[in-house]
C-alpha cells in the first residue's frame, strides 16, 4: 500500500468525493462521542433502507458526513474535524 501524507481539508475532500460518486473507501477517524478511534469501510449514495423521513439536523452544521457502514450494516456519520487517514485504491492517505 502507498502512503501519502495529506492535510486534513484534503482528507476531507476525498471522503465527500468518494461519497458524492458512491465508490467505497476506508476511513479511520475519532469519534465526537468519546474520542475512541473508529475504523471503517464506508460508501455514499446507499439508498436501502430510507424511509424518506429525512434527517431532523443539518450533517453541515454538525461537521460529519453520512455515509454506509460495511461492517455495521447501518448509516453511519464520520467525523470530518477527527479524520486520521483515509484509504483509496491502494492509497492511504494520513492527516498531518
Amino acid at each position: 500500500m502507498i502512503t501519502k501524507t495529506v492535510t486534513l481539508k484534503k482528507a476531507q475532500d476525498i471522503c465527500r468525493q468518494r461519497k458524492a460518486t458512491g465508490k467505497w473507501f476506508g476511513v479511520t477517524m475519532e469519534k465526537k462521542t468519546d474520542g475512541k478511534l473508529r475504523r471503517m469501510c464506508a460508501r455514499g449514495g446507499v439508498k436501502a433502507g430510507v424511509t424518506g423521513a429525512g434527517r431532523k439536523f443539518n450533517p453541515a452544521d454538525h461537521r460529519v458526513l453520512g455515509i454506509w457502514d460495511r461492517a455495521k450494516k447501518d448509516f453511519r456519520f464520520i467525523n470530518l474535524d477527527g479524520i486520521k487517514e483515509v484509504r483509496v485504491l491502494g492509497i492511504r492517505y494520513i492527516v498531518k
